[in-house]
């Protein structure tokens, strides 16, 4: 949701579309592809050309949000894969320790967002990381378990 709303309000703007290298980009993308140019800034990730437009309290929000999501999408193949493989013998631990994840993972996403920037994340980055360990430690026991007996 931070990025997406980053992306409406910067890129979708009256201000930005009337932007001389703006339309100089969407009039050269055109020719290249035959098509219009997203709307939303796409292919750019918050560091290339389009991003290159915006002030640079705009490009820090959106790379902000974009970090802050990147983050999660890195992180949450494990810990799921723990949640299903632990749950299978402690299903009410892991649930609880998937449910500090989720809180963890909106913390981490609204203090990156916030002015502070990396420096707001810490609370969800220190809740997140002890709910996985908690996770990573229940299927380490687990095998450990399976395999002595």
């Amino acid at each position: 949701g931070g990025v997406m709303g980053c992306r409406t309000r910067f890129f979708k703007s009256p201000e930005f579309a009337a932007k001389k290298e703006v339309k100089s980009m969407a009039a050269e993308h055109k020719h290249a592809f035959g098509v219009e140019p997203n709307d939303m800034g796409y292919p750019d990730m918050g560091c290339g050309r389009y991003a290159d437009q915006l002030s640079y309290e705009q490009w820090v929000e959106i790379n902000n949000a974009q970090r802050a999501h990147y983050n999660m999408v890195e992180s949450s193949g494990p810990v799921l894969a723990s949640m299903a493989l632990g749950g299978l013998i402690l299903p009410r631990v892991c649930a609880g320790l998937g449910l500090a994840y989720a809180v963890a993972r909106f913390l981490y996403a609204q203090g990156y967002n916030s002015k502070k920037g990396a420096d707001g994340r810490m609370v969800g980055a220190a809740m997140g990381a002890l709910s996985t360990l908690g996770l990573f430690g229940i299927c380490i026991a687990m095998g450990l378990h399976k395999a002595i007996v």
